[in-house]
């Protein structure tokens, strides 16, 4: 049952997730940019 929970918000958030490692990735290549809120 948690398994198939975990699953099912992962699926609905992984756009977000990947979205916001990406993020994360850029700003630690690119410094210099300054995090825009």
């Amino acid at each position: 049952m948690f398994d198939f929970v975990v699953i099912a918000l992962t699926k609905r958030m992984g756009s977000i997730h990947m979205f916001d490692e990406i993020l994360a990735a850029t700003r630690r290549q690119t410094p210099r940019l300054k995090p825009m809120k």
